[in-house]
């Protein structure tokens, strides 16, 4: 099968078969097969052209993966919206051992109703887990309904926000399966949404970053070459501050920066002020992952006030 073709009954299908280490962004599929729709090997050989590259496409991503700060941009997504998902768990939990009614037979029908599409997609290469996914879902389902009032047992609500909170697991695995990711950064992806407290946040002042607002500075702007150097210097010393404490760019963590700062004039942190602020100002404008990691509306570098010292 030298021309990645075979013939099915009267029609020709294209057949690949996939290296070990990129079956993880085909849902671990062996081989991959389409039908092209026809009998005629000639027309088959023209159809199966740009399926293969597109096969071909999806496994040189699988193998590469996305940039560091495509990646990074994600880690950050899925860290916020990983706490934000565990907050709302326990929240509606609290709430509904509180009395309140938020959690309702109808809500978990909808949910159920969502998560059986989801079940038919991710598991459509395996019955067996689509089954038990199904039963558990639906006995739960049955559950609430089997219940007299309004308001269901409080041990049947944690039981069924544990079983949601575990399928967004394999959901989201799911999903970083088709994005491109690299085996390693699937591992890394999925890690952080299990535990979102492991994510350590990595600055925005990547090498090729500072290297391309430089070039900005002194191609488009015009500034002198030891003007930007300068700029460059300072947020090199902010990257490292805020990678050693793990924090991320906010104004309150940029305000630490600056107490930090003890020992030098409060000119030179004003220094340190104007190199962020310009960095920020760049980036929001042509940097798109850093667009899309932060709120570019709110520049954490303004509105500090420095004490009125020389010291």
């Amino acid at each position: 099968m030298a021309d990645n073709l075979i013939l099915k009954g009267s029609t020709w299908h294209v057949r690949l078969e996939l290296p070990n280490d990129v079956r993880h962004a085909f849902g671990n599929r062996r081989k991959l097969t389409k039908s092209l729709k026809t009998g005629n090997k000639a027309e088959a050989h023209a159809r199966k052209l740009p399926i293969l590259a597109e096969w071909k496409s999806v496994i040189t991503k699988a193998r590469n993966g996305i940039t560091a700060e495509e990646l990074e941009n994600e880690l950050h997504l899925l860290k916020n919206t990983s706490e934000h998902l565990r907050g709302f768990f326990e929240s509606t939990l609290i709430k509904h051992i509180r009395g309140e009614k938020i959690f309702t037979k109808e809500n978990a029908l909808s949910l159920i109703k969502t998560f059986d599409k989801d079940i038919s997609t991710i598991f459509k290469n395996d019955t067996e887990k689509a089954k038990i996914w199904r039963h558990r879902f639906y006995q739960m389902g049955s559950d609430f309904y089997d219940q007299s009032d309004d308001k269901p047992k409080t041990d049947l609500v944690a039981d069924f926000l544990k079983a949601v909170e575990e399928f967004v697991v394999i959901k989201n695995d799911y999903i970083s399966k088709t994005k491109g990711y690299s085996k390693e950064q699937t591992e890394t992806i999925t890690r952080i949404f299990n535990k979102p407290e492991t994510y350590s946040p990595k600055s925005p002042f990547t090498p090729q970053r500072l290297e391309a607002f430089a070039k900005h500075q002194v191609e488009v702007k015009g500034l002198a070459q030891k003007t930007v150097d300068s700029y460059v210097s300072k947020l090199k010393i902010l990257k490292k501050y805020l990678e050693e404490e793990k924090l991320e760019l906010t104004f309150e963590s940029y305000q630490q920066f600056l107490d930090s700062l003890s020992s030098i004039q409060a000119k030179t942190k004003q220094n340190h002020i104007h190199a962020g602020s310009g960095f920020h100002k760049w980036a929001s404008k042509y940097d798109l992952d850093y667009k899309n990691r932060y709120d570019t509306r709110i520049n954490p570098f303004l509105g500090h006030e420095l004490p009125n010292s020389k010291t």
